[in-house]
């Protein structure tokens, strides 16, 4: 599956999110983004993607799903600065893929 996600950091500082933050769930399972994004796409989503305040960063982050798993996939998107920090992430939110 392929996803062109376009992030923002709203806040007046620099920030870094993890690829590993930004997660698919389908149907119960999770997966996490796939290497082969960063070969293809020059836009292709680092394990670090640096955001810089009020300017979106555009970029692609591919993920191996079985094709039963697609429809109805959501986007999970982790609070990255916890992650950083070492501490157990319980901040997160969803996105509907409408797939």
């Amino acid at each position: 599956m392929i996803v062109t996600l376009t992030m923002t950091d709203l806040e007046s500082r620099p920030s870094t999110i993890l690829s590993s933050a930004v997660l698919i769930r389908a149907r119960g399972a999770t997966f996490d983004q796939s290497d082969k994004a960063f070969p293809v796409y020059p836009n292709g989503f680092t394990i670090l993607e640096d955001l810089h305040p009020h300017l979106p960063t555009t970029v692609v982050a591919v993920y191996d799903i079985p094709r039963s798993y697609v429809h109805g996939a959501r986007l999970r998107i982790e609070d990255s600065q916890l992650l950083i920090k070492g501490l157990s992430s319980r901040s997160y939110g969803y996105i509907r893929l409408r797939i």
